[in-house]
């Protein structure tokens, strides 16, 4: 099981603590992850650990952006003018040294034919009008929260896209890729009813490495293309 959150007062002292969980760091990020020391002696039981862990954290985002956000976003877009455009007050809650007595940010949620709705946001002086300020709140408050999911969800697939890597390494080992750099072997991992898909690719340096060129294989778009 991977573990987020744990209370280390349930060991009896911190030795036993660490005699049964490591600290994992991530690669590109200042997260860590708990993991049981058991799990890392076995890629497998680590990849249904990480895979199980990760396919929870996308629903539990995916339905907190449906239940949540998109109805904030949506009460909020409904202002929008006929310049498909809304600004709207916050005063932020989070730490940090003000410049100039800026201590509010004015949102600006906008529509572009080509890339859809949008939002940015700049520091301003504390507005005599407030626009659309409790909903402004809330939306702000609720996007700083919406970055605790994503951030687990990126972490995660991190993790778990290392130990895919791992895996394939350990079925085909470097002396393999030396010895087959030409090789058109495609690799699909089945894990937990998603599909990871690796080839072998040369780097720049004439190398051959693997790559993932398919990554759940749920998410793909699928057309079968028959005869008249």
């Amino acid at each position: 099981m991977l573990h987020t959150t744990l209370n280390p007062q349930l060991f009896p002292s911190w030795d036993c603590f660490y005699k049964h969980y490591t600290i994992v760091s991530v690669e590109g990020s200042s997260r860590k992850c708990l993991l049981r020391i058991n799990r890392l002696n076995d890629t497998k039981a680590l990849l249904l650990a990480l895979a199980r862990a990760y396919q929870t954290a996308q629903r539990q985002y995916k339905q907190w952006r449906q239940r949540v956000w998109f109805p904030l976003f949506d009460e909020l877009r409904a202002f929008a003018n006929k310049e498909k455009e809304v600004k709207f007050h916050v005063r932020p809650t989070h730490e940090y040294k003000p410049y100039k007595n800026q201590t509010w940010w004015e949102y600006s949620l906008s529509y572009e034919k080509e890339y859809g709705w949008s939002y940015s946001f700049s520091w301003i002086e504390e507005p005599a009008k407030k626009l659309h300020h409790d909903l402004g709140q809330k939306f702000y408050e609720l996007d700083n929260y919406q970055k605790k999911f994503s951030s687990r969800e990126a972490t995660l697939e991190k993790l778990l896209s290392k130990t895919l890597f791992d895996f394939v390494d350990e079925k085909y080992p470097r002396n393999w890729l030396r010895e087959n750099p030409f090789s058109a072997k495609v690799v699909k991992i089945e894990l937990l009813g998603d599909e990871y898909w690796f080839c072998v690719k040369m780097n720049r340096h004439g190398q051959p490495y693997w790559e993932n060129f398919i990554w759940q294989n749920n998410q793909t778009d699928t057309f079968k293309i028959t005869k008249k």
